[in-house]
C-alpha cells in the first residue's frame, strides 16, 4: 500500500513537471510597465504572451530591445516590406491610411517619413503616441527579439 503510494506521487510530480515546461514553451507572463499602450492597456496589468502564434498587423507584441536589456509591449503596425509613414497625425501604410479604431483620438505627434520595414522586422507603435517610445524612435524590430503576442482576452 505504502508503494503504491509513493508510486502515485511520483507519477503526480513527473506529470506536473512535465506539464509546467510544456506550458513554458509556449506561454510567458508580462506585466506593463508604463502608460504607452493606454487605453488598451494599463500600468501594472499582467498578460500571458503566446511564444507560438503568427504576428499580424494591430497585433500587440512583447519584444527584447536590440538595443537595450528592456521588454517592451506595442501594437504591430507595419509588416516586413511595407512602406510606413507617419503625416497628418495618421499612419499610412503602402500609402494606404491605416484604419486604428483602438484609438480614442488621433493626437498631434510629429510626422514621420516613409520608410520600408526590412524583412523579418516589425514597425511598432504604442497606442499613447504621444508617450510611447517605439519605432519612430528605434526604428523596426527584428522577429528574432518578438517574445510572443499578448492574449487580451481575461
Amino acid at each position: 500500500m505504502r508503494r503504491r503510494l509513493w508510486l502515485y506521487i511520483g507519477i503526480v510530480t513527473v506529470l506536473l513537471i512535465a506539464a509546467y515546461f510544456v506550458f513554458d514553451s509556449f506561454y510567458v507572463y508580462y506585466r506593463v510597465n508604463g502608460d504607452s499602450m493606454a487605453p488598451a492597456l494599463h500600468d501594472g496589468e499582467v498578460y500571458r504572451v503566446s511564444k507560438r502564434e503568427s504576428i499580424q498587423r494591430g497585433d500587440v507584441i512583447a519584444f527584447r530591445s536590440d538595443q537595450e536589456s528592456l521588454t517592451y509591449i506595442k501594437r504591430v503596425i507595419a509588416l516586413p516590406g511595407e512602406r510606413v509613414a507617419i503625416r497628418g497625425n495618421h499612419v499610412y501604410i503602402n500609402d494606404r491610411k491605416l484604419a486604428e479604431p483602438y484609438l480614442p483620438n488621433h493626437p498631434d505627434i510629429k510626422d514621420v517619413e516613409t520608410i520600408t520595414v526590412p524583412p523579418a522586422h516589425f514597425y511598432v507603435l504604442g497606442d499613447d503616441r504621444l508617450e510611447s517610445y517605439d519605432s519612430r524612435h528605434f526604428g523596426p524590430i527584428s522577429r528574432s527579439s518578438v517574445i510572443g503576442k499578448l492574449q487580451t482576452e481575461r
